[in-house]
């Protein structure tokens, strides 16, 4: 079930209250049936990546995509939780 010009898009979203990034390796978002796509999410100092979900769902990052159909991947950033943290103090 190829496409006429044999090609898929890779579609990359965003989730999450973090903020964060997805580069493509090779870039995208057109690409031959077969092609192996490298995501990787780099959060910013402030959040954590949390997870992919849409086509495919796991934690694993770096992620290796085969594009053999179109596809929607989202990337989920979450905020840091930062505690305050006070030293107990025992007389």
């Amino acid at each position: 079930a190829l496409n006429a010009l044999n090609t898929y898009t890779l579609t990359v979203n965003y989730a999450g209250n973090g903020l964060g990034s997805v580069t493509l390796n090779p870039p995208g978002p057109s690409y031959t049936v077969g092609t192996l796509v490298t995501l990787t999410a780099t959060p910013l100092i402030t959040s954590t990546f949390t997870g992919w979900s849409g086509n495919v769902v796991t934690t694993t990052n770096p992620l290796i995509v085969t594009m053999d159909s179109n596809k929607t991947i989202t990337a989920t950033f979450a905020l840091k939780q930062y505690g305050i943290y006070l030293p107990l103090i025992t007389r």
